[in-house]
């Protein structure tokens, strides 16, 4: 048998809205959604659950947030991650305080609000197969440390790499191009590595790669063009592409820019070139769970 792609196709944010939590389960029923992650501090996480019963193959992970919307924790217990008015700081303004080891306060805080989210996720019937992070957080070192520890306390043996070198199909012209944008991501690259290593620790397993369509050289306009060309230069190995899709009008408050990108992914996704792509020989769709 040829050598095989383990492709997991995940679409974060399930829960923030009913329109987006519609779009995953959409692409799911097309065929390409294989994974989704359940933002469980949101108004609309407890339908998105209901609404995925309907669909067992759907892997559900949580998707843990600091960065929007209220916590579940009281807010009295969390003074180092809310603004006045007890919601969370955004990410610029939480970032500087994750990027060290923070204090033994600070620490708490973050457990405590990722156990609830963790545990509200299994209170509304999901049994998690992953974990990752809105906005990114986790990619910050004291995130990150909280997000092992969580889920060795919750057995949760899975979560998301953002690590993975840049990969490029040939094209000409683009050498120099790919030598300039490797570069540019070189410490990124090392950082996820290390981060890779640190979730290894804590008995968490993670793809090899976390790739992106848009890096895919040379640049296609059409982006399902794009990205059937990134899917015939996959590695072997087990790899995450990552996604957002959401409804054509955005039915929460988002840039224009946002809710043009939830659309584009849902159109994407539900391609019916891109669900044939997903079909051959070389591509196996899994779920983190599934991961070795």
């Amino acid at each position: 048998m040829p050598a095989r792609t383990r492709l997991i196709c995940n679409a974060d944010d399930f829960g923030l809205s009913p329109g987006i939590s519609a779009a995953i389960l959409q692409a799911h029923a097309a065929g390409v959604i294989s994974s989704t992650t359940l933002m469980s501090n949101m108004p609309a996480a407890a339908d998105a659950v209901a609404q995925a019963r309907d669909w067992p193959r759907l892997g559900i992970g949580v998707h843990l947030n600091l960065t929007l919307g209220a916590p579940l924790s009281a807010p009295a217990a969390l003074p180092d991650l809310l603004a006045a008015d007890g919601r969370f700081l955004d990410r610029a303004q939480l970032a500087p305080k994750l990027r060290g080891c923070g204090t033994a306060a600070l620490r708490a805080q973050l457990l405590r609000e990722f156990d609830a989210q963790i545990e509200q996720a299994r209170a509304l019937g999901v049994t998690p197969t992953h974990l990752d992070s809105h906005q990114h957080i986790a990619n910050l070192p004291l995130a990150l440390w909280a997000l092992a520890h969580s889920a060795r306390r919750h057995g949760i043996r899975a979560a998301r790499s953002n690590y993975g070198p840049f990969r490029a199909t040939p094209g000409s012209g683009q050498a120099l191009h790919r030598l300039s944008k490797n570069l540019r991501l070189l410490p990124e690259s090392l950082w996820q590595r290390a981060a890779r290593a640190v979730l290894a620790r804590y008995g968490v397993r993670t793809p090899q790669y976390k790739a992106s369509f848009t890096r895919v050289l040379p640049r296609e306009r059409d982006s399902v063009a794009r990205l059937l060309r990134l899917l015939d230069c996959l590695p072997t190995g087990s790899v995450e592409l990552g996604f957002h899709p959401g409804p054509e009008h955005s039915d929460i408050d988002e840039s224009p820019r946002t809710v043009a990108m939830r659309a584009s992914d849902r159109r994407l996704l539900t391609d019916a070139a891109v669900r044939a792509r997903l079909q051959a020989a070389d591509i196996e769709l899994i779920r983190f769970d599934q991961l070795d």
